[in-house]
């Protein structure tokens, strides 16, 4: 599996940024000047990770992601508070045992493919009471339409062969609620909103999809470049938006870990 590029998404990972940050603003305050243990899954670059460090400066926070490129970027560019650190992790594959208060993931739950196994992890590392806050995009299906009708042209079948088209089925996935209460949560709020960005310029559009695209045409970085202009010019023609707009669903998801939820192993 080819890794992610954290220069290019530090510096395009503006809409995951006011997202969570937004979400943050608007839930932290419960735990303000509480000692924490607290999980950040899928913390990327970790500038989010580092905000949670800052606004809850009495708690532990931890980034973990499963790639090795944002986790040396983000322990060289974040880690230096005292309550701050990175590491390399597998979201499938946590291990841990009730270790953690609050447990976050922003914009990355939605690539893995196991999301009933990954909702037992988390309620597992969660503390009794623990609490889980979750953001996970859901893309519409028309991007995935014509990202897969490009595919089929002969100029980008040559260059696809090794695409995981399943990928439309992860993130087309909106079942997050009946995974989080098979795996024993109570949900304490859960809502599901479109949600709309505009981008200044085609470029900030193609700037934005060029990283969360970081398995695809990677061995020809040129036609990669030519594809992803291509799909948002057929994406703002669908869409028949003038300016260059980027749709999809979010969702916002709290869960409580009850005093007596534990998922047996054995």
């Amino acid at each position: 599996m080819q890794d992610w590029d954290s220069e290019t998404y530090s510096k395009n990972s503006f809409l995951q940024y006011k997202g969570a940050t937004d979400f943050l603003h608007e839930h932290m305050a419960m735990f303000t000047g509480k000692s924490l243990n607290i999980l950040d899954i899928g913390c990327g670059d970790g500038k989010i990770t580092k905000k949670i460090s800052l606004m809850l400066n009495d708690c532990k926070v931890y980034g973990m992601d499963n790639s090795i490129s944002m986790v040396e970027h983000a322990s060289k560019n974040h880690a230096n508070k005292e309550n701050l650190c990175f590491a390399l992790g597998d979201a499938s594959e946590l291990n841990f045992q009730e270790e953690f208060d609050l447990i976050v993931s922003f914009y990355c739950l939605q690539w893995i493919a196991n999301k009933e196994k990954l909702f037992k992890e988390i309620l597992n590392a969660l503390k009794p009471d623990g609490v889980a806050f979750l953001l996970i995009p859901v893309i519409y299906p028309h991007y995935f339409a014509i990202r897969e009708k490009m595919l089929q042209q002969p100029k980008w079948q040559y260059h696809s062969n090794n695409y995981e088209h399943s990928t439309h089925d992860k993130f087309a996935d909106s079942n997050y609620i009946q995974y989080a209460i098979n795996a024993g949560f109570s949900i304490i709020k859960a809502e599901i909103i479109p949600e709309k960005f505009t981008f200044q310029s085609k470029e900030e559009f193609c700037n934005f999809l060029d990283p969360i695209l970081p398995h695809f045409l990677q061995s020809d970085k040129v036609a990669k470049k030519l594809f992803i202009s291509e799909l948002v010019e057929c994406y703002r023609e669908y869409s028949q938006e003038e300016d260059w707009v980027y749709e999809y669903y979010m969702y916002r998801l709290i869960a409580k870990k009850n005093s007596y939820a534990r998922i047996d192993w054995s």
